[in-house]
């Protein structure tokens, strides 16, 4: 399982690494040290892997994800802004089949992919617009904290807004 996280999206890295215990341990038994020792971490992820774990409801992937991004030096503002976008984007869509659009309406307005529609769709029904307009909220608190407190750690804050918005929400005691 390990193996299969850190190598997550690289296949090529995966195999390299496999031929790499197999060099380093003839014996073929592998240990977790031996494997921390011997490997290190090649899944590369980017913000749009992160939403389309957020838009599939699939918090441990997010959270996953986000610790990455996080090791990798990723500028949390960019991540806050893809999020939003993808939030409003579900809101409007929110917004107008209350107004009585059609689901495929809406996706041809809106020039959503046939292979992405499925995902969608189940995000729709997981997100109304009460729990959207929540989300959006809480992304924008995100977005303060980062701007005006130096001092604070949003990084933890932007994994329990993931797991918030696949269905696991998790309220954080405010660091005093």
């Amino acid at each position: 399982m390990l193996l299969a996280q850190w190598h997550e999206g690289n296949l090529l890295a995966l195999s390299q690494s496999l031929m790499k215990l197999q060099l380093l341990y003839p014996d073929g038994e592998l240990t977790l040290p031996r494997l921390q020792e011997a490997l290190s971490r090649h899944n590369h992820y980017t913000p749009f892997q992160l939403t389309d774990a957020l838009i599939e409801g699939k918090a441990n992937r997010a959270v996953r994800i986000v610790r990455q991004l996080e090791a990798e030096g990723v500028e949390i503002t960019i991540l806050l802004r893809v999020i939003q976008k993808e939030l409003i984007q579900l809101y409007k869509m929110q917004e107008y089949g209350a107004s009585g659009m059609g689901l495929s309406k809406i996706f041809d307005h809106f020039r959503v992919w046939q292979t992405r529609r499925p995902l969608l769709t189940a995000a729709l029904h997981r997100l109304p617009l009460t729990k959207l307009m929540h989300l959006l909220q809480s992304l924008a608190e995100i977005e303060v904290m980062v701007k005006t407190d130096f001092d604070s750690k949003p990084w933890p804050a932007l994994a329990a807004f993931c797991l918030d918005m696949s269905g696991h929400p998790v309220h954080l005691e405010p660091v005093s």
